[in-house]
């Protein structure tokens, strides 16, 4: 929110207002009010997806392994590899490498 102290001057050229915001210059559409964004805003929104990202693929690290794991139980109760895999939606040769593993 710009505060009254604000200074603002409107360009014609763009049709935008640059205003100058708690010490920092912001360009603002004079239409819609809304700031434009800086390039401080676009990193701290690329931070953000980033971090979404890596949570993300440590969810995912976490779902496999849990997988596995079940995967194992049920290949320890005799359930056959062929149905491991189809339960799992993973390849028989992916079932069988972990029948194998000591993970």
């Amino acid at each position: 929110m710009v505060s009254p102290s604000d200074i603002t001057l409107y360009s014609e050229t763009l049709g935008l207002e640059l205003c100058l915001i708690y010490g920092d210059l912001r360009f603002r559409d004079s239409q819609t009010g809304e700031l434009l964004e800086i390039r401080q805003d676009v990193e701290q929104r690329r931070r953000e997806a980033e971090l979404g990202r890596r949570e993300a693929e440590l969810a995912l690290t976490e779902a496999e392994v849990a997988l596995a794991n079940t995967a194992r139980e049920l290949l320890k109760s005799g359930c056959e590899v062929e149905r491991v895999a189809q339960l799992t939606g993973w390849s028989v040769e992916r079932v069988k490498l972990i029948q194998n593993s000591n993970l």
